[in-house]
């Protein structure tokens, strides 16, 4: 290989980690909130096996990249895919918090199966989530990434390695820190609302292109904003919907978290009333 050429294998390489990590820096926050509910010892492991292989399907992914975005509907689906993961995260939201030690009281009151299965169960969801999300929000960059790459495969999977293996460092620091600063996850979902807006508006805007939908493309060509910040109205009532269903799901998991609490307030006091009745 002559210098020239390891130059230029050297600057695709960087050029595809560096817009690889540019484009998928809120997949750190996501994938964070994720595998936040986990133990800490289980925590690693799923952002490392998720990590693996997100970059093998993220690798595929772009390298076939002009025939899955030609999927039709693709967009919405993805879209529809990150509400879902929205009110997952905003679901599970008590089982961040807790430290290992609490968890592992919780779960001693098991019977060895049924504690094993919980565990499983929890690894397999936040390990799924990490997919999900780390692929469905991809699907905006690979054309980009593939376009640098130029259709070399080695450049491409070396930077796709490398920016995988900076966000997932990044996700486990995000992690430790949710556990912290719990208002984080209400970021990560309402980061899950904003780009489900903006798939579901390139695939209605290419929808409503194919079928003449003139009331479609006139949302789209009305500007909102102010000096160098401009929003078409079709995406900022896209954005309005999606925030106010995660909105929904918010107050709905917060209202649900806060009656649980009650209950087991009560129980307990019950509990102890009943023992100072007996002694």
């Amino acid at each position: 290989m002559t210098q020239m050429n390891t130059f230029v294998f050297g600057s695709m390489v960087g050029g595809v980690l560096l817009l690889d990590l540019f484009l998928s820096g809120d997949n750190v926050l996501i994938i964070g909130a994720a595998a936040a509910g986990l133990q800490r010892r289980q925590r690693w492991y799923a952002i490392l096996v998720g990590g693996l292989v997100a970059m093998i399907l993220r690798i595929i992914l772009t390298a076939l990249a002009s025939v899955v975005l030609n999927i039709p509907f693709i967009q919405i689906a993805g879209a529809i895919v990150l509400l879902y993961l929205a009110q997952k995260l905003l679901r599970e939201r008590t089982q961040i918090g807790n430290d290992s030690s609490t968890q592992s009281d919780e779960l001693s009151h098991l019977d060895p199966i049924k504690r094993r299965t919980q565990t499983n169960n929890a690894f397999l969801s936040a390990l799924l989530t990490i997919l999900l999300a780390d692929i469905t929000m991809s699907l905006d960059n690979v054309i980009a990434v593939g376009a640098l790459a130029n259709g070399e495969i080695w450049p491409l999977i070396i930077g796709l390695i490398g920016s995988i293996t900076i966000l997932m460092l990044g996700s486990a620091v995000v992690s430790v820190l949710i556990e912290r600063l719990r208002w984080i996850l209400d970021i990560a979902a309402f980061v899950l609302g904003w780009t489900s807006a903006l798939m579901l508006h390139d695939d209605l805007t290419t929808l409503a292109a194919a079928n003449h939908a003139t009331w479609l493309l006139t949302l789209n060509t009305i500007q909102i904003g102010w000096n160098f910040f401009h929003l078409s109205l079709l995406i900022v009532i896209l954005l309005v919907i999606t925030s106010s269903i995660i909105f929904i799901f918010d107050l709905y998991y917060r209202k649900k978290d806060h009656q649980q609490a009650v209950i087991v307030v009560n129980t307990k006091n019950e509990l102890v009333d009943n023992k100072v009745k007996s002694s």
